[in-house]
C-alpha cells in the first residue's frame, strides 16, 4: 500500500469510524462489520476490515488483542486500562491514576512502543451467574 492510499480519508474510512465510536463498547471488527451493513448494506467485510487496520495503523483507535475474546477495538486513545470477564468476555475500561504510564525506551533490548495492561475477573452479571449457581449446587447437595 502506499503512502498515498494510507492517508486518503474515504468515504468508507468515516463510515467506520463514526461507527465505532457510537458503539462504545470495545466491539470485534465482526461486529463493526454487522452494526454498520445495518445502514450501508453494500459495504464490504474486506473494506470494514481493512479501514479498521488503518485506523488502527494511524492511532486512531486501539486494536485490543485480548485472550478471551477475538482482537477488538477501542476509540479511547488516551491511556488506560482494561479489565476482562473470563467467562463471557466483555471488556470494561479501567480509569486508574495508580498506574504509571510512563513508558520506558527500552526493556531487555527491546525498543520500548507501548504496552497493553488487561486485568481479567468476573463482571457483575458473571457474578450473579455464579452465585445463583453456587446456591444450586449447594440446594441440590442437599436434596
Amino acid at each position: 500500500m502506499n503512502g498515498k492510499t494510507a492517508k486518503r480519508n474515504t468515504l468508507q474510512r468515516s463510515i467506520v469510524w463514526e461507527t465505532i465510536q457510537q458503539m462504545a463498547n470495545h466491539p470485534s471488527a465482526e461486529e463493526v462489520f454487522e452494526k454498520i451493513r445495518e445502514m450501508h448494506p453494500r459495504i464490504g467485510r474486506a473494506t470494514v476490515f481493512r479501514n479498521l487496520g488503518e485506523l488502527a495503523r494511524s492511532k486512531k483507535i486501539k486494536r485490543l488483542h485480548m485472550p478471551y475474546s477475538a482482537d477488538c477495538y477501542d476509540f479511547k486513545t488516551a491511556p488506560h486500562c482494561h479489565i476482562q470477564c473470563s467467562r463471557c468476555g466483555s471488556i470494561s475500561d479501567i480509569a486508574s491514576q495508580k498506574i504509571s504510564y510512563d513508558t520506558p525506551k527500552s526493556i531487555c533490548g527491546y525498543k520500548v512502543t507501548g504496552f497493553t495492561l488487561a486485568y481479567e475477573g468476573l463482571c457483575p452479571n458473571c457474578q450473579k451467574y455464579n452465585e445463583t449457581a453456587d446456591l444450586n449446587l449447594k440446594r441440590d447437595s442437599f436434596l
